[in-house]
């Protein structure tokens, strides 16, 4: 199984794979929309997740918030 994204260097100002977490965030927007459209209400619905999943929640809350 592939991570969420990849850390691409192993130093203090490491790169990440930026296109990775977008193209993760675009899954979670499709994981999301399947429970709602099986009936689960969105503030039913709970995300969490250790440090990198945690990244990709921030991203996800701050999209919602925006729209």
């Amino acid at each position: 199984m592939r991570s969420w994204y990849d850390i691409l260097e192993a130093s203090l100002d490491r790169e990440v794979a930026v296109d990775d977490i977008y193209q993760s965030s675009a899954l979670l927007d499709q994981i999301i929309q399947q429970q709602i459209d099986k009936g689960i209400k969105a503030e039913n619905i709970l995300l969490a997740g250790f440090p990198r999943e945690a990244l990709l929640l921030c991203i996800q809350a701050y999209a919602i918030h925006k729209n």
